[in-house]
């Protein structure tokens, strides 16, 4: 991978200057001396497509304006303090448009330099900005819209099997893309396109209202069961960026934000799944907070996305065509691996457990997109083992590598879990290795 600067932007001085002297494929060079006071003498006059206030490059590759012509074929030009003099056929002139760029668009060189075009010239040369200087490439590519499927916004895997969001697609195929706060730049073959689509609206007030009318239905009678009663607050229009559950007395409440819902990575079965983590606290069964905390009455961080994943996710599509559903959906290859073969002619069942996964990918993705954060990956599991159970949120890996096995665990979602012993209606070593609570979190 090659790192490019973050810096590689024209600020208000760079684009509002004379000119610069400039270099190809970033070396700076040193401009000539100035002419004397003589070459400069002569009327100021058009000389064709020249004329004085034009911006004109010349051999070296330097940017000036035209002060005017001291004869028939020489012009003077001023590049920032110094003042230089050409022939004609030295000097090439801005134009408008060349090869589809324009000043103020987004080029790339064949270095993988990124920034603003600043001037463009007859003969295709361009002047652009990168990493706070000046610089003139003999061959710009400008940004594009969409290049064989990659565009602004969507998730990538590199060749690392590092996860990232395409910031630019430009006309050679290069492309663009941000992992964690770093950019790189490879070509367009060298990266796969994710399944997770990145559609920068996330959900509408209908659609976040219809997940949780549907999760409210399904699991009030669950809470009125156990004496209790399940309170949802429901606040679309605020920012605050997060999820909230309460149980005090038999009120069991939750308080759902909108922001975590219009994340643009988020979908309805993303939502669904981080309502469902919500509920997992109320009553996700063991392990629970450490005792002695204002929440020791509430299923922990990790056990949360476990039955987020095994019980409350499954009930949530339970009555859907799960098969027709992910047979129209983009499934990641390795959770489609891994659940065809966890549930091997039990078609139903692997269709929810592919859902399921694409579900926690949307939920983790749009937390890492909002957090700056590395993307997670079902190819790169938490190596870390814990000497004791983790309590709080483990980091976005651990939680995607616990909804994967909530995914995987072949038990019935039907069977209910415990708010006392972690292997009641769980998936917990021996055949059921894959489907366990991942150590990364849980011991």
């Amino acid at each position: 991978m090659i790192a490019v600067s973050s810096s590689g932007y024209a600020g208000a001085s760079a684009l509002g200057g004379l000119g610069a002297e400039a270099a190809v494929s970033g070396v700076p060079v040193a401009p000539p001396p100035a002419p004397s006071g003589a070459a400069m003498a002569g009327k100021q006059a058009c000389k064709g497509i020249i004329r004085v206030g034009s911006f004109v490059v010349d051999n070296n590759n330097y940017v000036g304006q035209v002060l005017g012509f001291s004869d028939e074929n020489t012009v003077s030009y001023k590049s920032r303090s110094a003042v230089y003099s050409a022939k004609l056929d030295e000097l090439r002139v801005e134009v408008p448009e060349i090869n589809g760029i324009k000043a103020r668009d987004l080029i790339i060189d064949p270095d993988d330099h990124i920034g603003a075009a600043i001037h463009v010239f007859e003969d295709g040369r361009v002047q652009f900005a990168f990493a706070s200087a000046l610089h003139v490439t003999t061959a710009a590519y400008g940004e594009v819209t969409d290049f064989r499927g990659f565009s602004s916004g969507r998730l990538v895997t590199d060749p690392g099997n590092n996860i990232g969001k395409v910031l630019h697609v430009f006309q050679n195929g290069r492309v663009q893309y941000q992992v964690g706060f770093t950019p790189y730049v490879l070509a367009s073959g060298d990266l796969a396109l994710n399944a997770v689509w990145y559609d920068k609206n996330g959900l509408t007030e209908e659609q976040f209202n219809s997940v949780i009318d549907r999760l409210e239905e399904i699991f009030t009678p669950v809470i009125r069961e156990k004496q209790g009663e399940l309170r949802i607050i429901r606040a679309w229009k605020t920012s605050q960026d997060m999820a909230a559950a309460v149980h005090f007395g038999n009120v069991y409440r939750l308080t759902l934000y909108g922001a975590m819902a219009r994340s643009p990575i988020i979908t309805e079965d993303g939502y669904a799944l981080i309502v469902c983590h919500e509920l997992g606290h109320l009553i996700g069964g063991f392990p629970k907070f450490m005792k002695g905390q204002m929440s020791d009455n509430l299923s922990n961080e990790g056990q949360s996305d476990y039955w987020a994943a095994l019980k409350c996710f499954r009930k949530f599509v339970e009555k859907d065509d799960n098969i027709a559903i992910m047979a129209a959906k983009p499934v990641d290859p390795y959770a489609k691996e891994q659940c065809e073969r966890t549930y091997q002619g039990r078609d139903t069942e692997t269709a929810v457990c592919k859902r399921s996964v694409m579900a926690g990918m949307s939920t983790l993705y749009s937390l890492a997109d909002s957090n700056f954060d590395r993307f997670p990956g079902l190819l790169t599991p938490d190596s870390y083992i814990t000497p004791a159970t983790v309590d709080t949120h483990p980091n976005l890996q651990c939680r995607l590598d616990t909804y994967f096995a909530g995914a995987l665990c072949d038990k019935s979602w039907n069977e209910e879990v415990s708010d006392t012993d972690h292997t009641s209606g769980t998936c917990n070593g021996g055949t059921y290795l894959e489907g366990s609570r991942p150590a990364c979190w849980f011991r």
